[in-house]
């Protein structure tokens, strides 16, 4: 049931049988064949009048209605090379190379010069006409074709709604169908003709495989090459060069991060954008460094050879975005070179390049930085049966390139002159000590002028750790431990040991102190491990004056002493050492006597009363004769005086030869 979308009463006068309402019709700018609306008339109140046809059904035809443009005939699929003369194009498609959907306004269609004026009559304008295509991969010997498949996923070079399909697209050995749909010279479509599906060349290629049906990918090179000061157009860069085989279908993505979701990988800008900055994956006015893969020029390099085909590069049939991009590939030689100039600082922070310090040999002055930059590179072929709709293989690798330098440090725009390195830091010794086992341990403290922190090693600096070093004991080594580091990227504070590996008698020279510092980014929070870039070890000089001492060793020596023995206490006590002479001294004792003993010192040795002398036992021996002597038989006997204190240092045993008469 309609709805009331408007009421009017009518009044007819006398002798009137006819009104004439206007109706307002708004506009809008749906396209249909006609609209229609209904207009309703009613009794009066009274019921007097006598309405015998009460509705009426109202019209409205579209000046200019849908599908009302149409192409006289269907559409033809042929090779790109052979628009030029459509009517000798073989049957078969040219595996490898772009093909082109020719309609019958087209003035290369074979039947254009009968079409061309059906076409104008029609009012179709060929320029603004809508393309699809259709593509099915070849079916396995013996099996039913495979049904096609609209082309859904297109890439950032080259569309599936253009005139030309790109050789992405076009899987050897299958079947390709376009879909025209005509358009006004206001770009209005009208009705779609499809064209009959064509089928693709096996076995006539532009680059074809060693083996046929092999699924793979051939190898690549790739290299490294510092540009220099001389370079005209890219100096103090680092130029990656990548050669990749190229084969009929084939799509070569690379990159320096890996690589995967083709489907969203090559339509999506922003998946590019963000994830693939340093890629070939980047168009001209995508690319956020100063140089790229793709550059802006679309003619052929100067060195390359004729086009093998021909409409290679017409800009006619093939967008500019697409000449950009295969602009790199040699057709002669069925080679992609893909060449850009990156300086060291974008390699590391937006190509994902490491950087450090490189082994040198000692007698080389020079200093040795090693830039590793890792390289994913995929062979990516069209695929409409997978659900991604391609099939790819991924190989991978890393470029390693050495810079030698003197005093130069590496700068934002590649090697530069001497500058202050962005990792320094101070070095302040806390402590030096010897350990029980001799081994020497020293704590020092260090603060980072960069933001980041000192590590003892890195990942991704393979064989490079920090360390100590003597320069003036080069057979030395240390062992190097972080004892405390504050949690966070903002010049932290940190506490370093390191113990000699072995005891030595003097450790004193100069030592180096070699830290591997690690920056991390401004937007990077402080975390465990610590995410941050390494960069090449920084140096700290340490002079140290170490010795170890010797244990103390007793000392032999002569106190220009004499020893004296009496049985007088007169003597024994007396200060004059003049009483003490051989009458007093060397007396006879008889049984029961006590034997008085005194020191004599030299007052230039005087030692006070630091020693005292006690005879404890006296032990009689018999005497040897000796030159005539007499034994024991003679009277004769020796007697041991023992228990001689000297201080506190030591004891010694005195013997003294006591000369003893008997008494008979």
């Amino acid at each position: 049931m309609g709805t009331v979308v408007g009421r009017e009463e009518l009044e007819f006068g006398v002798n009137v049988s006819r009104l004439v309402v206007p109706v307002e019709i708004l506009f809008d700018r749906d396209r249909e064949h006609r609209e229609a609306f209904s207009v309703h008339l009613t009794e009066d109140q009274r019921g007097l009048a006598n309405v015998t046809q009460d509705r009426a059904v109202v019209y409205v035809e579209e000046v200019e209605v849908a599908a009302d443009v149409t192409f006289p005939a269907p559409p033809l699929v042929v090779s790109l090379q052979d628009y030029g003369d459509v009517p000798a194009a073989p049957e078969a498609l040219l595996a490898g190379y772009p093909v082109v959907c020719v309609t019958a306004c087209d003035p290369a269609h074979p039947e254009f010069v009968r079409l061309g004026p059906l076409c104008a009559r029609e009012g179709v304008d060929n320029n603004h006409t809508v393309y699809r295509w259709m593509v099915a991969s070849p079916a396995p010997p013996g099996q039913p074709p495979r049904p096609l498949r609209q082309l859904t996923a297109a890439v950032f070079f080259a569309g599936t709604s253009e005139r030309t399909l790109d050789a992405v697209y076009v899987p050897v050995g299958g079947r390709v169908q376009c879909a025209a749909r005509a358009a006004d010279a206001a770009g209005r479509p009208g009705s779609e003709l499809l064209s009959r599906p064509a089928e693709v060349d096996a076995a006539r290629g532009l680059c074809e495989p060693r083996l046929a049906g092999t699924i793979g990918a051939e190898p690549f090179t790739a290299k490294l090459k510092y540009t220099g000061a001389d370079d005209p157009t890219h100096p103090h860069k680092v130029r990656v060069t990548v050669l990749i085989p190229h084969v009929d279908g084939l799509l070569p993505a690379l990159s320096t991060r890996p690589l995967n979701n083709f489907d969203l990988t090559l339509g999506s800008r922003a998946a590019r954008l963000g994830n693939h900055r340093c890629s070939n994956l980047l168009d001209a006015d995508e690319v956020r460094t100063g140089a790229g893969f793709i550059t802006n020029a679309t003619a052929a390099p100067p060195a390359a050879a004729a086009p093998v085909a021909a409409h290679q590069l017409d800009a006619a049939l093939r967008p500019a975005r697409t000449l950009r991009f295969y602009r790199s590939l040699d057709w002669q030689g069925c080679v992609w070179r893909f060449e850009a100039e990156y300086s060291v600082s974008e390699l590391v922070s937006v190509c994902g390049a490491r950087i450090g310090a490189a082994p040198a040999d000692d007698g080389l002055l020079q200093s040795l930085v090693a830039l590793t930059v890792p390289l994913y590179v995929s062979y990516v072929f069209l695929a409409p049966e997978t659900p991604d709709g391609w099939q790819h293989s991924d190989m991978a690798t890393q470029l390693r390139l050495t810079f030698a330098y003197d005093t130069s440090v590496l700068w934002s725009e590649g090697i530069g002159p001497p500058a202050l390195s962005p990792a320094g830091g101070q070095l302040h010794p806390t402590g030096m000590r010897l350990r029980e086992d001799g081994r020497l341990a020293v704590t020092f403290r260090t603060e980072a002028a960069f933001r980041g922190m000192f590590v003892l090693e890195h990942q991704a600096l393979s064989g490079v750790r920090s360390r100590v070093t003597s320069n003036d004991h080069s057979e030395m080594s240390f062992t190097l431990r972080l004892t405390h580091s504050e949690p966070t990227f903002e010049q932290p504070t940190q506490q370093w040991e390191f113990v000699s590996d072995f005891a030595a008698r003097d450790y004193s020279g100069n030592f180096s102190v070699l830290l591997v510092p690690c920056l991390a980014e401004e937007a990077v929070l402080f975390s465990e491990p610590p995410r941050c870039n390494p960069a090449p070890p920084t140096e700290f000089d340490l002079l140290v004056r170490f010795q170890q001492v010797s244990d103390p060793v007793p000392a032999q020596f002569s106190l220009n002493t004499q020893f004296h023995v009496m049985k007088k206490r007169e003597a024994w006590l007396s200060a004059d050492p003049t009483r003490l002479g051989t009458t007093d001294a060397d007396v006879a004792f008889a049984p029961g006597e006590r034997v008085l003993g005194r020191i004599m010192v030299d007052p230039v040795q005087y030692l006070g009363g630091s020693f005292h002398l006690s005879i404890d036992k006296c032990f009689p021996l018999a005497a040897a004769a000796a030159g005539g002597g007499q034994g024991p038989d003679s009277g004769e006997l020796l007697l041991i005086l023992g228990g001689l204190m000297l201080g506190v240092v030591s004891s010694l045993l005195l013997g003294l030869l006591i000369r003893r008469r008997w008494l008979s």
